[in-house]
C-alpha cells in the first residue's frame, strides 16, 4: 500500500512517535485518524498508513500528534467556529461558506512547500472542512469483521481475500491489485453477494445489528465529544441502501437489480431496518448527522431505477434520521440534471445534497434553473469543476465561485469539489483560496 504523500522526515518521525501515541488514553478517540477518514482509500489496511495520510487536521493538530500532545485545546480554537457555521447554514438553510481546504501552511505541510497533490486522495470527508468525525459502524461490530488473507501472487500482482463467517456460510470479497498499490472493493472480481441464493445475507446483517452489543460504540462516542467538544460534528456514513452494503461488485448492481427485483427489494428493506437501529445508537449517543447517497446519476442509473428502487429506499432511511432529529447528508456525482427535474431529489429531501457536478464530472450546466427546481430546504454542496482547481489560477476558481453563487443568489450553498477528490497536480493555493474568502470571521 502507497502512502498518500512521499515520506519526509517529518511524517516518518511521525510514523514512529505512533506507539507512543497509542498509549495514551485518548488513542480510541484519535484512532479515527487510521480508519474511515481515507475511505476506502485505506478501508482494508487500516493500520499501515501513517498519519501523514490524513489531509484534514489542522497544521497544529498535526505537529501537536508528532510530539505527542493533547489535541483537545488546539481542535476548539481552531474548528469551533467553522463547525457551527456549517450547522448554520444546515440548519436556518441559508448562508454561503466553503468547504474545500483550511490553512495553506497545513497543506503544504503535507503535500510539500512548492508542490501540489501530489497523489490521487479521495477527499469523502477532508472536503468537509470542519472536523467531521465520521463513525464507520461496522468497526463496532465483531460479526462483520473480514479476515484477510492472500491468496495468490502473480510477479507484483497480489491477490487478497477477505471473508466474512455468515449465517449462510463463508462470504468474501477476492481482489487482484499491484502489491504497490492499494485495495479497492469496486475493482473486486468476487463479491459476497453473486447470485439470487446470496441475497439471503441481508436478513442475516439486520439480525446481526439488532444483537450486537453497542457499548463499545458508546464508549467512542463519549470519548470523542469529551475530547473535542464542540470542535468536532459526529456524523455516520451509511452505504446507500440501493449499494447493498457494497456486497456486490458494482456493476452487478444492474443485472441483480434486474434480474432478482423482489430479492433486491427485500434485501433493501432489511438493510433499513438495520439501519433504523444505527441511527436509533447514533442519535442516542450524539452522532449529528448520516452520510449516504446514490451510485451515480444517469450515467449510471435510470430515472425508473430512481423511481422505484433509489427513492423509496432513501425516503426510509430519511424518515428514520429526521424522527431522531438528524441532518442527512446525500452524496451523488455524475449526471443528476434529470434526476432533479423529475423531482426525485426533493421527493428524498435530504438536509444537504453534493455534489451539484459540472461537466466533465456532471451535467449541471444550468445551476440557477436546477437550483430553483430543488426544494429550498435542500442546502447544496460542491460544483467547483476538480480541473479547474487543478489547472486554474486563484483568480479563475474565485471567479468561478463568484459566478455560481450569483446563480444561486438567496439559496443556501457550501462551496466544495464536484467529487469527492483531489487530482494530482491540484493547485494548493487554488484549494485553500476559497476557504479564506468565503470562511474568514
Amino acid at each position: 500500500m502507497t502512502h498518500c504523500r512521499e515520506r519526509t522526515e517529518e511524517s516518518l518521525a511521525l510514523e514512529n512517535n505512533w506507539k507512543l501515541v497509542e498509549s495514551q488514553s485518548f488513542h480510541d478517540a484519535v484512532s479515527w485518524l487510521l480508519n474511515g477518514v481515507l475511505f476506502p482509500v485505506c478501508a482494508m489496511e487500516k493500520t499501515s498508513c501513517n498519519l501523514s495520510c490524513t489531509p484534514q487536521l489542522p497544521r497544529e493538530i498535526w505537529y501537536t500528534l508528532l510530539h505527542v500532545r493533547s489535541v483537545e485545546e488546539t481542535m476548539k480554537v481552531t474548528n469551533d467556529a467553522i463547525n457551527r457555521k456549517y450547522l448554520e447554514v444546515l440548519r436556518h438553510k441559508s448562508g454561503v461558506m466553503s468547504c474545500i481546504a483550511l490553512d495553506a501552511d497545513f497543506m503544504r505541510a503535507h503535500f510539500g512547500r512548492e508542490a501540489g497533490v501530489k497523489d490521487y486522495i479521495d477527499v469523502s470527508h477532508e472536503t468537509l472542512n470542519p472536523i467531521v468525525h465520521g463513525f464507520s459502524m461496522r468497526d463496532f461490530v465483531p460479526a462483520l469483521k473480514f479476515e484477510t488473507e492472500i491468496v495468490g501472487r502473480d510477479g507484483d500482482t497480489v491477490t487478497e481475500r477477505m471473508t466474512l463467517d455468515t449465517a449462510i456460510g463463508e462470504k468474501y470479497f477476492e481482489v487482484s491489485h499491484s502489491a504497490n498499490t492499494h485495495i479497492r472493493l469496486g475493482e473486486a472480481h468476487v463479491a459476497p453477494v453473486e447470485t439470487k441464493d446470496d441475497f439471503a445475507i441481508f436478513d442475516w446483517y439486520c439480525d446481526v445489528v439488532r444483537q450486537n452489543n453497542w457499548s463499545a460504540f458508546k464508549r467512542a462516542a463519549e470519548d470523542t465529544r469529551a475530547l473535542y467538544g464542540n470542535a468536532v460534528i459526529l456524523s455516520m456514513f451509511l452505504t446507500p441502501p440501493f449499494e447493498l452494503l457494497y456486497f456486490t461488485r458494482r456493476e452487478n448492481i444492474i443485472y441483480l437489480y434486474h434480474d432478482h427485483p423482489e430479492e433486491y427489494r427485500k434485501a433493501m428493506e432489511a438493510v433499513n431496518k438495520a439501519y433504523e437501529v444505527l441511527v436509533g445508537i447514533g442519535a442516542e449517543n450524539g452522532v449529528q448527522m448520516i452520510g449516504y447517497g446514490a451510485p451515480g446519476g444517469t450515467e449510471f442509473t435510470s430515472p425508473s431505477m430512481w423511481k422505484d428502487a433509489i427513492v423509496p429506499s432513501s425516503r426510509a432511511l430519511e424518515a428514520a434520521a429526521k424522527k431522531a432529529g438528524l441532518y442527512t447528508q446525500f452524496h451523488c456525482c455524475g449526471k443528476i440534471t434529470k434526476i432533479i427535474e423529475d423531482g426525485y431529489l426533493n421527493e428524498i429531501k435530504p438536509s444537504l445534497y453534493e455534489t451539484f457536478s459540472p461537466p466533465p464530472a456532471g451535467d449541471v450546466i444550468e445551476p440557477a434553473r436546477l437550483r430553483h427546481i430543488l426544494d429550498r430546504d435542500i442546502v447544496i454542496r460542491g460544483n467547483i469543476d476538480l480541473g479547474l482547481l487543478r489547472d486554474g489560477s486563484v483568480g479563475d476558481v474565485l471567479a468561478a465561485a463568484e459566478r455560481l453563487l450569483s446563480e444561486v443568489r438567496g439559496y443556501p450553498h457550501i462551496l466544495g469539489a464536484s467529487d469527492s477528490c483531489l487530482w494530482p497536480g491540484t493547485s494548493l493555493d487554488n484549494i485553500v483560496a476559497l476557504g479564506r474568502r468565503y470562511n474568514s470571521p
